[in-house]
Protein backbone atom coordinates (compact mmCIF):
# COMPACT_ATOMS: atom_id res chain seq x y z
CA UNK A 1 0.00 0.00 0.00
CA UNK A 2 2.89 2.36 0.71
CA UNK A 3 4.11 1.60 -2.80
CA UNK A 4 0.78 2.70 -4.26
CA UNK A 5 0.90 5.88 -2.17
CA UNK A 6 4.34 6.56 -3.67
CA UNK A 7 2.98 5.95 -7.17
CA UNK A 8 0.13 8.41 -6.60
CA UNK A 9 2.55 11.03 -5.28
CA UNK A 10 4.89 10.42 -8.24
CA UNK A 11 2.07 10.99 -10.72
CA UNK A 12 1.07 14.16 -8.83
CA UNK A 13 4.69 15.33 -8.85
CA UNK A 14 4.74 15.68 -5.06
CA UNK A 15 6.88 12.69 -4.13
CA UNK A 16 10.02 13.44 -2.10
CA UNK A 17 12.49 11.66 0.16
CA UNK A 18 14.59 12.97 3.03
CA UNK A 19 17.77 10.95 3.46
CA UNK A 20 18.52 11.74 7.09
CA UNK A 21 21.87 9.95 7.04
CA UNK A 22 23.16 12.28 4.30
CA UNK A 23 20.80 15.14 5.19
CA UNK A 24 19.66 15.35 1.58
CA UNK A 25 16.16 15.86 0.19
CA UNK A 26 15.26 14.30 -3.16
CA UNK A 27 12.46 15.67 -5.36
CA UNK A 28 11.35 15.18 -8.96
CA UNK A 29 12.71 17.36 -11.72
CA UNK A 30 10.31 19.44 -13.78
CA UNK A 31 10.77 17.01 -16.67
CA UNK A 32 10.48 13.34 -15.75
CA UNK A 33 10.53 9.99 -17.53
CA UNK A 34 7.26 8.18 -18.17
CA UNK A 35 6.21 5.99 -15.27
CA UNK A 36 5.45 2.40 -16.25
CA UNK A 37 3.87 0.41 -13.42
CA UNK A 38 4.58 -3.33 -13.31
CA UNK A 39 1.74 -5.47 -11.95
CA UNK A 40 2.56 -8.91 -10.60
CA UNK A 41 2.38 -11.94 -12.89
CA UNK A 42 -0.93 -13.79 -13.35
CA UNK A 43 0.27 -16.65 -11.15
CA UNK A 44 0.66 -14.56 -7.98
CA UNK A 45 -2.25 -14.16 -5.53
CA UNK A 46 -2.99 -11.23 -3.22
CA UNK A 47 -3.79 -13.04 0.00
CA UNK A 48 -4.60 -9.82 1.89
CA UNK A 49 -7.74 -9.31 -0.22
CA UNK A 50 -10.40 -12.03 -0.57
CA UNK A 51 -13.11 -12.15 -3.23
CA UNK A 52 -15.82 -14.79 -2.82
CA UNK A 53 -13.65 -16.52 -0.24
CA UNK A 54 -10.58 -16.76 -2.49
CA UNK A 55 -7.42 -14.61 -2.60
CA UNK A 56 -7.65 -11.91 -5.26
CA UNK A 57 -5.47 -12.06 -8.37
CA UNK A 58 -2.40 -10.00 -7.57
CA UNK A 59 -1.93 -8.37 -10.96
CA UNK A 60 -5.54 -7.15 -11.08
CA UNK A 61 -5.19 -5.62 -7.60
CA UNK A 62 -2.03 -3.82 -8.74
CA UNK A 63 -3.64 -2.65 -11.97
CA UNK A 64 -6.90 -1.56 -10.34
CA UNK A 65 -5.40 0.42 -7.47
CA UNK A 66 -3.04 2.35 -9.73
CA UNK A 67 -5.67 3.00 -12.38
CA UNK A 68 -8.41 4.07 -9.96
CA UNK A 69 -6.23 6.56 -8.11
CA UNK A 70 -4.35 8.03 -11.08
CA UNK A 71 -6.29 7.90 -14.38
CA UNK A 72 -7.86 11.32 -13.74
CA UNK A 73 -4.44 12.93 -13.26
CA UNK A 74 -3.17 11.51 -16.55
CA UNK A 75 -6.25 12.85 -18.29
CA UNK A 76 -5.78 16.29 -16.68
CA UNK A 77 -2.03 16.64 -17.27
CA UNK A 78 -1.52 14.78 -20.55
CA UNK A 79 -4.89 14.74 -22.28
CA UNK A 80 -7.03 11.94 -23.67
CA UNK A 81 -5.31 8.82 -24.91
CA UNK A 82 -2.05 9.22 -23.00
CA UNK A 83 -1.92 6.88 -20.03
CA UNK A 84 -1.77 5.39 -17.52
CA UNK A 85 1.15 3.22 -18.60
CA UNK A 86 1.87 -0.36 -17.57
CA UNK A 87 4.64 -2.91 -17.96
CA UNK A 88 3.16 -6.41 -18.17
CA UNK A 89 5.57 -9.20 -17.14
CA UNK A 90 5.56 -12.99 -17.44
CA UNK A 91 3.44 -13.15 -20.61
CA UNK A 92 3.39 -16.78 -21.77
CA UNK A 93 0.52 -16.92 -24.27
CA UNK A 94 -1.59 -14.73 -26.55
CA UNK A 95 -4.63 -15.59 -24.42
CA UNK A 96 -3.05 -13.77 -21.49
CA UNK A 97 -2.55 -10.71 -23.68
CA UNK A 98 -6.22 -10.92 -24.68
CA UNK A 99 -7.27 -10.99 -21.02
CA UNK A 100 -5.21 -7.88 -20.34
CA UNK A 101 -6.75 -6.17 -23.35
CA UNK A 102 -10.21 -6.91 -21.96
CA UNK A 103 -9.15 -5.47 -18.59
CA UNK A 104 -7.89 -2.30 -20.25
CA UNK A 105 -11.07 -1.85 -22.27
CA UNK A 106 -13.33 -2.46 -19.25
CA UNK A 107 -11.39 0.07 -17.17
CA UNK A 108 -11.48 2.70 -19.93
CA UNK A 109 -15.22 2.26 -20.36
CA UNK A 110 -15.84 2.47 -16.60
CA UNK A 111 -13.78 5.67 -16.29
CA UNK A 112 -15.23 7.25 -19.42
CA UNK A 113 -11.85 7.84 -21.03
CA UNK A 114 -10.87 7.38 -24.66
CA UNK A 115 -10.38 3.79 -25.82
CA UNK A 116 -6.67 3.08 -26.17
CA UNK A 117 -5.68 5.53 -23.43
CA UNK A 118 -4.05 2.78 -21.38
CA UNK A 119 -0.69 1.85 -22.87
CA UNK A 120 1.56 -1.08 -22.07
CA UNK A 121 4.86 -2.71 -22.87
CA UNK A 122 5.06 -6.48 -22.57
CA UNK A 123 7.67 -8.95 -21.33
CA UNK A 124 7.30 -12.27 -23.14
CA UNK A 125 8.45 -15.44 -21.40
CA UNK A 126 8.10 -19.17 -22.05
CA UNK A 127 8.51 -22.29 -19.94
CA UNK A 128 9.86 -25.01 -22.25
CA UNK A 129 9.77 -28.64 -21.19
CA UNK A 130 13.14 -30.17 -20.37
CA UNK A 131 14.37 -33.70 -21.22
CA UNK A 132 17.62 -35.53 -20.37
CA UNK A 133 19.09 -34.81 -23.81
CA UNK A 134 18.09 -31.14 -23.66
CA UNK A 135 19.42 -30.09 -20.25
CA UNK A 136 21.25 -26.79 -20.03
CA UNK A 137 24.84 -26.53 -18.79
CA UNK A 138 25.72 -24.23 -15.93
CA UNK A 139 23.69 -21.07 -16.48
CA UNK A 140 26.78 -18.83 -16.68
CA UNK A 141 27.68 -20.59 -19.95
CA UNK A 142 24.35 -19.81 -21.61
CA UNK A 143 24.63 -16.48 -23.42
CA UNK A 144 22.88 -14.84 -26.34
CA UNK A 145 25.48 -16.22 -28.74
CA UNK A 146 23.94 -19.70 -28.33
CA UNK A 147 21.89 -20.71 -31.37
CA UNK A 148 18.58 -21.27 -29.58
CA UNK A 149 18.96 -17.93 -27.76
CA UNK A 150 19.63 -16.08 -31.02
CA UNK A 151 16.63 -17.80 -32.58
CA UNK A 152 14.17 -16.60 -29.97
CA UNK A 153 15.64 -13.08 -30.18
CA UNK A 154 15.26 -13.04 -33.96
CA UNK A 155 11.67 -14.28 -33.69
CA UNK A 156 10.83 -11.59 -31.13
CA UNK A 157 12.20 -8.84 -33.39
CA UNK A 158 10.31 -10.22 -36.39
CA UNK A 159 7.04 -10.52 -34.47
CA UNK A 160 7.25 -7.04 -32.94
CA UNK A 161 8.13 -5.31 -36.20
CA UNK A 162 5.39 -7.17 -38.07
CA UNK A 163 2.91 -5.66 -35.61
CA UNK A 164 4.42 -2.17 -35.63
CA UNK A 165 5.81 -2.15 -32.08
CA UNK A 166 9.30 -1.69 -30.69
CA UNK A 167 11.41 -4.78 -30.01
CA UNK A 168 13.32 -4.24 -26.79
CA UNK A 169 16.57 -5.98 -26.03
CA UNK A 170 17.40 -7.68 -22.76
CA UNK A 171 18.74 -6.33 -19.49
CA UNK A 172 22.29 -7.16 -18.49
CA UNK A 173 21.75 -8.20 -14.87
CA UNK A 174 24.24 -5.76 -13.35
CA UNK A 175 24.48 -2.43 -11.53
CA UNK A 176 27.43 -0.01 -11.24
CA UNK A 177 30.49 -0.76 -9.08
CA UNK A 178 31.41 2.56 -7.51
CA UNK A 179 34.52 1.51 -5.58
CA UNK A 180 36.38 -0.41 -8.32
CA UNK A 181 36.83 1.68 -11.51
CA UNK A 182 38.91 -0.99 -13.24
CA UNK A 183 36.36 -3.77 -12.70
CA UNK A 184 33.56 -1.37 -13.60
CA UNK A 185 35.16 -0.42 -16.91
CA UNK A 186 36.07 -4.01 -17.80
CA UNK A 187 32.50 -5.16 -17.29
CA UNK A 188 31.18 -2.08 -19.09
CA UNK A 189 33.13 -3.05 -22.18
CA UNK A 190 31.51 -6.50 -22.18
CA UNK A 191 28.08 -4.90 -21.84
CA UNK A 192 28.81 -2.47 -24.70
CA UNK A 193 29.63 -5.42 -26.95
CA UNK A 194 26.39 -7.15 -25.95
CA UNK A 195 24.32 -4.03 -26.67
CA UNK A 196 26.06 -3.61 -30.01
CA UNK A 197 25.01 -7.18 -30.79
CA UNK A 198 21.41 -6.23 -29.97
CA UNK A 199 21.55 -3.22 -32.27
CA UNK A 200 22.94 -5.26 -35.15
CA UNK A 201 20.27 -7.91 -34.60
CA UNK A 202 17.56 -5.28 -35.05
CA UNK A 203 16.41 -4.35 -31.55
CA UNK A 204 15.00 -0.85 -31.17
CA UNK A 205 16.11 -0.26 -27.58
CA UNK A 206 17.43 -1.84 -24.43
CA UNK A 207 17.01 -1.83 -20.64
CA UNK A 208 18.82 0.01 -17.87
CA UNK A 209 18.93 -1.57 -14.42
CA UNK A 210 19.95 1.71 -12.76
CA UNK A 211 19.31 5.41 -13.55
CA UNK A 212 23.04 6.02 -13.54
CA UNK A 213 23.35 3.78 -16.58
CA UNK A 214 21.21 5.89 -18.89
CA UNK A 215 24.23 7.69 -20.45
CA UNK A 216 25.79 4.32 -21.27
CA UNK A 217 22.53 3.18 -22.84
CA UNK A 218 22.39 6.31 -24.96
CA UNK A 219 25.76 5.31 -26.40
CA UNK A 220 24.30 2.01 -27.54
CA UNK A 221 25.32 0.22 -24.35
CA UNK A 222 23.00 -1.22 -21.71
CA UNK A 223 23.09 -2.09 -18.03
CA UNK A 224 26.38 -2.12 -16.24
CA UNK A 225 28.53 -4.21 -13.90
CA UNK A 226 27.88 -6.10 -10.72
CA UNK A 227 25.45 -8.96 -10.65
CA UNK A 228 21.81 -8.23 -9.86
CA UNK A 229 20.09 -11.19 -8.20
CA UNK A 230 16.29 -11.36 -8.35
CA UNK A 231 13.47 -13.89 -8.22
CA UNK A 232 14.16 -14.98 -11.81
CA UNK A 233 17.77 -15.77 -10.87
CA UNK A 234 16.58 -17.92 -8.00
CA UNK A 235 14.04 -19.67 -10.26
CA UNK A 236 16.72 -20.53 -12.80
CA UNK A 237 19.04 -21.89 -10.10
CA UNK A 238 16.28 -23.87 -8.45
CA UNK A 239 15.06 -25.48 -11.69
CA UNK A 240 18.60 -26.23 -12.84
CA UNK A 241 19.35 -28.01 -9.57
CA UNK A 242 16.07 -29.94 -9.76
CA UNK A 243 16.79 -31.07 -13.35
CA UNK A 244 20.36 -32.11 -12.58
CA UNK A 245 19.20 -34.14 -9.57
CA UNK A 246 16.32 -35.76 -11.46
CA UNK A 247 18.48 -36.91 -14.36
CA UNK A 248 21.73 -37.57 -12.46
CA UNK A 249 23.77 -35.19 -14.60
CA UNK A 250 27.47 -35.97 -14.84
CA UNK A 251 29.70 -32.98 -14.07
CA UNK A 252 32.86 -32.32 -16.04
CA UNK A 253 35.79 -30.08 -15.27
CA UNK A 254 37.46 -32.27 -12.66
CA UNK A 255 38.03 -35.31 -14.84
CA UNK A 256 36.34 -37.59 -12.31
CA UNK A 257 32.87 -37.69 -13.88
CA UNK A 258 31.04 -36.93 -10.64
CA UNK A 259 27.28 -37.42 -10.87
CA UNK A 260 24.80 -35.09 -9.25
CA UNK A 261 22.85 -36.89 -6.52
CA UNK A 262 21.20 -36.07 -3.21
CA UNK A 263 24.44 -36.60 -1.24
CA UNK A 264 26.40 -34.19 -3.43
CA UNK A 265 23.56 -31.66 -3.31
CA UNK A 266 23.36 -31.84 0.49
CA UNK A 267 27.11 -31.41 0.85
CA UNK A 268 27.18 -28.35 -1.41
CA UNK A 269 24.24 -26.78 0.44
CA UNK A 270 26.07 -27.23 3.78
CA UNK A 271 29.21 -25.67 2.31
CA UNK A 272 27.28 -22.71 0.94
CA UNK A 273 25.47 -22.10 4.23
CA UNK A 274 28.81 -22.15 6.07
CA UNK A 275 30.27 -19.69 3.54
CA UNK A 276 27.29 -17.33 3.95
CA UNK A 277 27.63 -17.46 7.75
CA UNK A 278 31.32 -16.52 7.47
CA UNK A 279 30.55 -13.64 5.10
CA UNK A 280 27.68 -12.04 7.05
CA UNK A 281 28.83 -12.95 10.56
CA UNK A 282 27.21 -15.24 13.11
CA UNK A 283 24.91 -12.63 14.63
CA UNK A 284 23.45 -11.45 11.32
CA UNK A 285 23.17 -15.06 10.22
CA UNK A 286 21.05 -15.86 13.29
CA UNK A 287 18.91 -12.74 12.88
CA UNK A 288 18.25 -13.32 9.18
CA UNK A 289 16.07 -15.91 7.47
CA UNK A 290 18.96 -17.84 5.94
CA UNK A 291 17.96 -21.17 7.45
CA UNK A 292 14.34 -20.75 6.33
CA UNK A 293 15.52 -19.87 2.82
CA UNK A 294 17.78 -22.93 2.79
CA UNK A 295 14.93 -25.23 3.79
CA UNK A 296 12.67 -23.73 1.12
CA UNK A 297 15.31 -24.00 -1.61
CA UNK A 298 16.30 -27.54 -0.63
CA UNK A 299 12.69 -28.73 -0.51
CA UNK A 300 12.01 -27.31 -3.96
CA UNK A 301 15.18 -28.72 -5.53
CA UNK A 302 14.56 -32.24 -4.18
CA UNK A 303 10.78 -32.42 -4.68
CA UNK A 304 9.56 -35.40 -6.81
CA UNK A 305 7.49 -33.01 -8.93
CA UNK A 306 8.80 -29.56 -9.86
CA UNK A 307 6.75 -26.78 -8.27
CA UNK A 308 5.49 -24.17 -10.71
CA UNK A 309 7.01 -21.18 -8.92
CA UNK A 310 9.46 -20.69 -6.08
CA UNK A 311 7.76 -17.43 -5.13
CA UNK A 312 4.38 -19.06 -4.44
CA UNK A 313 5.92 -21.27 -1.76
CA UNK A 314 7.91 -18.35 -0.33
CA UNK A 315 4.81 -16.12 -0.26
CA UNK A 316 3.27 -18.27 2.45
CA UNK A 317 6.06 -17.20 4.82
CA UNK A 318 5.03 -13.53 4.74
CA UNK A 319 1.23 -13.78 4.76
CA UNK A 320 -0.86 -14.28 7.89
CA UNK A 321 -4.56 -15.09 7.56
CA UNK A 322 -6.87 -13.61 10.20
CA UNK A 323 -10.42 -14.99 9.87
CA UNK A 324 -13.17 -12.40 10.16
CA UNK A 325 -14.12 -11.87 13.81
CA UNK A 326 -10.93 -13.38 15.20
CA UNK A 327 -8.82 -11.49 17.73
CA UNK A 328 -5.24 -10.46 17.08
CA UNK A 329 -2.47 -10.48 19.69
Amino acid sequence: MRGHVNLRDAVNGTISFHDQARNRVYRLNDQTAKLFVRPRGWHLPEAHIFIDGEPATGCLVDFGLYFFHNYANFRRTQGQGYGPFYYLPKMEHSREARIWNNVFERAEKWAGIEKGSIRATVLIETLPAAHPDRLLPDRVQVGMAQHFMRSYSDLLIHTCHKRGVHAMGGMAAQIPIRDDPAANEAALELVRKDKLREVKAGHDGTWAAHPGLIPACMEGAGSVPFVLEDAATAEISRVQNWQWLKYGVELDGDGLGVKVNSDLFGRVVEEEMARIEREVGKEKFKEGMYKEACKLFTRQCTAPVLDDFLTLDAYNNIVMHHPIGSSRL
